[in-house]
């Protein structure tokens, strides 16, 4: 997950308002991050900072710290029901956070505190899959910004249980990728 100081939210042209792609699209590099892998950013990704929600449980203050208090103004939240109260937490008092899960294999819905719920005003927008168009809509955006995903690392095929344990054990920071017919990455 990554947190950062960003202008009011302006999707590119062309690029639906609530859409993924101009969503993605307009994500400025991080300023204070929040990751949950146990390793650090390549400097490339642009963090100035990084908070790890395993080794610090109540990350969500690190970051306010990180913020001079203000908080975030754009939090985009993939934990669902295990992060959804520090993002909360975290979300300057006007901020967005962006939903992309609200369930999990343990957890079936979101569960906000009204101590979170009353310490912000932000709005939570539901992000959902799209149709064909949107998708479409959302390899432009990709190829116009020039986005690429963050590879941890590339095993071949044969590691591919491995891949699976490692990716579920949350030991990568970005993509696992499985190399198929001889494809190493590199």
């Amino acid at each position: 997950m990554w947190w950062g100081p960003c202008p009011p939210f302006q999707p590119p042209p062309g690029a639906p308002r609530d859409s993924p792609e101009g969503i993605a699209a307009r994500l400025p590099a991080p300023d204070p991050g929040a990751a949950g892998p146990p390793r650090t950013p390549p400097p490339a990704f642009g963090a100035d900072a990084v908070v790890n929600h395993r080794r610090t449980p109540d990350w969500s203050r690190s970051v306010r710290e990180l913020t001079d208090g203000l908080g975030v103004d754009l939090v985009v939240e993939a934990g669902g029901p295990d992060t959804i109260e520090q993002s909360v937490r975290v979300s300057a008092l006007y901020g967005q956070i962006v939903l992309l899960t609200t369930g999990t294999a343990e957890r079936s819905g979101i569960e906000i505190s009204h101590a979170a719920y009353a310490s912000s005003l932000a709005t939570v927008r539901r992000v959902f899959v799209g149709s064909r168009s949107r998708f479409e809509d959302m390899n432009r955006a990709v190829s116009v910004h020039g986005l690429r995903p963050v590879i941890d690392r590339v095993l071949p095929f044969e590691e591919a249980h491995r891949a699976y344990r490692e990716y579920a054990a949350g030991g990568a920071f970005g993509k696992i990728v499985i190399g198929i017919g001889g494809a190493d990455g590199s």
